[in-house]
């Protein structure tokens, strides 16, 4: 009756430029509906969001992920392969009907095709999320989640809460499993995160708010039908995700991302 699948990836350069590229596959009812596209952030500040011209092709090996897709303006690639030793990361079931998996934590990531920039590289993290129903029949509240690496260390996190009181945390520490998952926000809604984990705790200093409102507007479903859809599934979610200055055990420091969703 009701499935959806998503790719999420993901490259940060070292001057703070974001791009996130996804692609999604849908099937409900005996319709199946396969989007694509990417959000560019540029150093600067701006956010802009492409919509993929037909199916998106997805390549998943051990140790690379890649996506690819045309869109009106040119072809568009983004390539991420492990940094280290590849570790294959566990499904995590958040519910029964709620899967997620880190494909990649800590990888080199290069974005091509991106607003006529030519080529981005840096620091690159994919995921993979599938659900057997709709968001806003799961009973979820809100959605934790951030990645960054740098040299040896890295860090992935996501926690959700749910309307009847679960709580579930998952997170990796260096490419291990951390059973220690603490998230310490700061009360100005600024971006700031103390992340504690069994391998020591990682510092998050908001350095820019990349996007804050719906996540699901009219940049990213910019047709009617589909953005109605959408909010039919979903009901009201709205997104707060930034780059941040992440201060890991060692000293070390490197950009990275989070954020903070809330559904209804």
């Amino acid at each position: 009756m009701f499935r959806y699948r998503k790719l999420y990836t993901d490259v940060v350069t070292p001057s703070g430029s974001v791009c996130v590229g996804y692609a999604s596959w849908l099937r409900c009812l005996g319709y199946e509906l396969c989007s694509a596209g990417y959000e560019w952030y540029p150093a600067g500040g701006e956010r802009r969001v492409v919509r993929a011209r037909g199916k998106a092709q997805v390549d998943i090996g051990r140790g690379e992920v890649q996506l690819r897709f045309q869109t009106a303006g040119e072809a568009f690639s983004l390539t991420l392969r492990a940094q280290s030793e590849h570790v294959e990361a566990d499904v995590q079931q958040l519910t029964k009907h709620l899967s997620w998996q880190v494909l990649l934590g800590h990888a080199r990531g290069r974005a091509q095709g991106v607003g006529g920039e030519g080529e981005l590289l840096g620091a690159g993290y994919a995921d993979y999320v599938e659900m057997t129903r709709p968001p806003r029949a799961l009973g979820l509240q809100s959605v934790e989640w951030g990645r960054g690496h740098v040299a040896d260390e890295s860090f992935v996190f996501t926690r959700a809460r749910f309307a009847d009181g679960r709580v579930f945390g998952s997170a990796l520490s260096n490419g291990r499993v951390s059973d220690q998952l603490e998230l310490v926000r700061s009360p100005k809604e600024d971006g700031d995160l103390l992340l504690r984990l069994a391998q020591g705790s990682v510092t998050l200093r908001g350095q820019r708010t990349l996007h804050a409102g719906s996540a699901l507007d009219g940049q990213r479903f910019p047709g009617l039908a589909e953005r109605a859809v959408a909010r039919l599934c979903s009901g009201p979610v709205h997104e707060r995700r930034w780059l941040a200055h992440a201060s890991f055990p060692s000293g070390a420091s490197s950009l990275a991302l989070h954020e903070q969703v809330r559904l209804g």
